[in-house]
């Protein structure tokens, strides 16, 4: 009796670990690149606190296999009504995303902001290999506990391409003040991350039209930088990467903007103690 007891939890694990590499390889077949190609939303600020950032859609869902039952033919619905103003996709989405899209529902005071131009990279700066594609040709491992050892020779890598991107997040942080737009602070990291011979690895990454992410204030993170305007008050996270030398080197850091309220300080605080806490362990 023991033996076969023994034998059932075997089973068990092995049905379990099945199940989770059976999960990961369905989470291949459907990767993060649908997810984000889907329509974007801009921001704009309402007069007391405005904010960037993008909301992202969902697209169309997957027809199951075999012939569907034969069914009487649904009543004609009424069309639904135009979204509001604020809930437009940004400028240059398809008219085909445009009419799919759903009403945005903001959960501060974000609204519709205006993206400038996407800014180009010299021919001469190494590419990652979405650049001109869009699409990511790095797969995820099969299976979670699929951990590479890195090489000597390829952590010497990384750690160039972390420099690199802390020098390119501090000039950008410099620049962080009431007044100064988003926009601003993309052609600042953009400049300095091309300065030293790297490309930025969220410029065109699944669609991306920018070259660093900027979340403000209630936007959690992937803010993308338009034309709204820094104020007294605000927090905002700069997340800068950097492609240089066959390596992504990623990092952000939460910014006060001026003079910023209890609440706001505890916010940066407590995650900034968050993350010393996690990495020292």
């Amino acid at each position: 009796m023991e033996a076969r007891r023994d034998d059932k939890r075997r089973m068990s694990r092995a049905h379990r670990c099945l199940a989770v590499a059976l999960l990961a390889w369905l989470a291949e077949l459907a990767p993060d690149v649908a997810a984000m190609r889907a329509p974007v939303v801009t921001s704009r600020r309402l007069p007391v606190a405005s904010r960037s950032s993008h909301v992202m859609s969902g697209g169309k869902g997957a027809k199951g296999f075999g012939a569907a039952p034969k069914r009487a033919a649904p009543a004609k619905k009424a069309e639904p009504a135009a979204p509001p103003a604020d809930t437009a996709l940004m400028d240059g989405a398809p008219a085909s995303s445009r009419a799919a899209a759903a009403p945005v529902s903001y959960t501060g005071r974000t609204r519709k902001g205006v993206l400038g131009p996407t800014r180009t990279v010299p021919a001469h700066i190494p590419r990652p290999d979405y650049a001109a594609s869009g699409t990511p040709g790095y797969r995820r491992p099969l299976v979670p506990w699929d951990i590479e050892v890195k090489s000597p020779a390829a952590i010497a890598g990384m750690r160039a391409a972390c420099k690199l991107a802390r020098e390119v997040l501090d000039a950008a942080g410099k620049a962080v003040a009431p007044g100064v737009r988003l926009d601003e602070i993309d052609r600042i990291v953009h400049e300095e991350t091309i300065k030293r011979g790297a490309y930025p690895s969220t410029l065109n990454y699944c669609g991306y039209p920018k070259s660093v992410c900027t979340s403000v204030n209630e936007i959690v993170c992937h803010g993308i930088p338009d034309d709204n305007v820094l104020i007294e008050g605000d927090v905002v996270n700069i997340d800068v990467t950097c492609y240089f030398g066959g390596y992504h080197g990623d990092l952000s850091e939460t910014f006060a903007v001026g003079t910023v309220n209890a609440e706001g300080k505890r916010l940066v605080r407590v995650a900034h103690e968050g993350w010393q806490r996690a990495i020292s362990d």
